[in-house]
């Protein structure tokens, strides 16, 4: 059986969370690193329930699942984690994460929410569906699907393959009073 120290250590390696706040700061071209994570931080999950699927070599967090590490919060109804190879002798690898049912990330000011989001650990991917919003203070982003290429630091959000729109509105701080 897969412990739970086993499930933190491997979450804390590839992290959902981590892989979805690279997105943000790229839209809002903060200063700041925004969703910047500390992978030398201690991952903490809480759910109402796990259930562990030793034979298919997955693992299944129900229920107000909250995931924590640093500065950074994923939530979500569902956290479903594949992997490949044995736990008990150390060389279980997570393969894939999928985050289902009202998923929202949080770091400070910054915020991406989905209806799902799946990291593809191999490619290096991760895709947020189902009315994406991402934003930061009044600067908001709004699509269908959103894809981050982890590898080239790409991110794509699009309106979905029902014709739909992006839609951003960007807040510009106001400069000084104008001069007499």
């Amino acid at each position: 059986m897969m412990s739970p120290a086993f499930l933190r250590a491997a979450l804390a390696r590839f992290g959902l969370a981590a892989a979805l706040m690279a997105a943000v700061p790229a839209f809002a071209q903060s200063p700041a690193p925004g969703f910047a994570l500390d992978a030398s931080k201690p991952i903490e999950i809480t759910a109402d329930s796990l259930e562990v699927l030793q034979q298919e070599s997955r693992a299944i967090f129900s229920g107000k699942v909250d995931v924590v590490q640093g500065d950074i919060r994923l939530r979500t109804e569902r956290l479903r984690v594949a992997y490949s190879g044995d736990p008990q002798s150390g060389g279980g690898q997570i393969t894939e994460l999928r985050a289902e049912g009202g998923v929202v990330v949080t770091s400070g000011r910054e915020k991406a929410t989905g209806a799902t989001a799946h990291y593809d650990v191999a490619a290096r991917t991760i895709r947020m569906t189902g009315d994406v919003v991402l934003s930061q203070d009044d600067t908001v982003i709004r699509g269908q699907e959103l894809v981050i290429d982890l590898a080239t630091g790409r991110s794509k959000l699009t309106g979905g393959s029902g014709g739909g729109r992006v839609r951003s509105v960007f807040t510009v701080p106001e400069r000084g009073a104008k001069e007499q």
